[in-house]
């Protein structure tokens, strides 16, 4: 994974952690790609990140985040920027 993917999904995964039920954000990772895994609002969602990102990885991942926040059962909302 190249340095930039890298610090764009360190930046995921502090936002995330952010905006989760305190003390229920975890990492799961058996083979594959990351996934992270947290509580919101009460409800278990998942997020998995690419290990192999492309060029266009930022502007993809921008927008995955973005739609899985408006589906997230918290208020307010926000928005993931990077």
């Amino acid at each position: 994974m190249n340095s930039e993917a890298l610090k764009f999904n360190r930046e995921i995964i502090k936002f995330l952690r952010s905006i989760a039920d305190k003390g229920s954000f975890y990492m799961r990772k058996k083979t594959g790609h990351p996934v992270c895994v947290a509580t919101y609002g009460g409800v278990k969602k998942v997020l998995s990140l690419s290990n192999t990102p492309n060029r266009s990885y930022q502007r993809n991942m921008r927008s995955r985040m973005n739609q899985f926040i408006r589906s997230l059962p918290i208020k307010p909302q926000s928005t993931f920027t990077f």
